[in-house]
């Protein structure tokens, strides 16, 4: 097996947008291809989903736009329970 010494080198451009996601630009609807969300999920009110994932679905590029959503939640009976402080 023949080994390859030239390095790998990937080009990739992120640009992270910290704001509040009710009030992004216009110019933004379908301007994304990928959209990550970190940790946002259990801090969103639930009724305002349904409203966080319209303006997902209205930043992302509708032809091949990919979206990843990362979120850990424990329920209020499970945090109720437990004897260890849970902190998110």
């Amino acid at each position: 097996m023949q080994e390859n010494k030239q390095p790998l080198r990937v080009s990739v451009i992120v640009t992270f947008h910290d704001m509040d996601y009710l009030k992004m630009p216009a110019d933004w609807q379908h301007a994304f291809d990928r959209v990550i969300s970190i940790e946002l999920i259990p801090h969103i009110e639930k009724d305002l989903l349904e409203t966080f994932w319209a303006k997902v679905h209205w930043a992302m590029n509708p032809t091949n736009g990919v979206g990843v959503v990362v979120a850990a939640t424990v329920s209020e009976e499970s945090r109720a329970l437990s004897s260890i402080h849970l902190c998110f």
